[in-house]
């Protein structure tokens, strides 16, 4: 068995147990994913840090529930501190955790195009961050740029009803 693979199987093992604990204990699972997005904040570049968002993106796409647990709060969790703090992640998680941008951003679009509750909320922050965008980081900005494009553009499958929520539509 090569090494992707039982890396593989092992995320697959997590992401079993937290779907089942999800199931049983959905408010202490956002919590702790909560708890998770908040500590980068103390040491961005931190390694344990910089593998925090990557992680919790895997594992999304992995489950809904887990989606649905970390996106719950994040409209919340997204200040403008937040995102200066993601600025000085991003660039460090292409190559490593992303193999290229479009490999981010696609899974980016998916996972958005998924969210139920916050779903909306989200796309509208993305969209406001394509106009006004954070700090100068521009990996950031791109992921960004490129992320809404894409949404808007049809490459993903947005709504109508997610484009008048966000009131992009009459």
């Amino acid at each position: 068995m090569n090494g992707a693979s039982v890396r593989g199987d092992k995320v697959g093992s997590v992401v079993g147990i937290l779907g089942h604990l999800g199931s049983s204990h959905y408010g202490g699972l956002k919590s702790a994913l909560v708890l998770m997005f908040r500590g980068i904040q103390e040491d961005p570049l931190k390694e344990e840090n910089l593998s925090v968002v990557p992680y919790i993106i895997q594992l999304c796409s992995m489950s809904h529930l887990l989606l649905q647990a970390a996106t719950d709060d994040l409209p919340q969790l997204l200040s403008r501190e937040m995102i200066e703090c993601l600025s000085k992640q991003a660039p460090q998680w292409l190559g490593k955790y992303f193999s290229t941008a479009p490999v981010l951003i696609g899974m980016l679009v998916n996972l958005l195009l998924q969210v139920e509750t916050s779903g909306p909320v989200l796309i509208q922050l993305l969209l406001d961050l394509a106009i006004n965008p954070p700090g100068r980081n521009i990996t950031l900005q791109n992921i960004i740029g490129e992320t809404s494009h894409l949404l808007l553009s049809g490459g993903g499958r947005i709504s109508a009803t997610a484009i008048h929520t966000c009131g992009l539509m009459p």
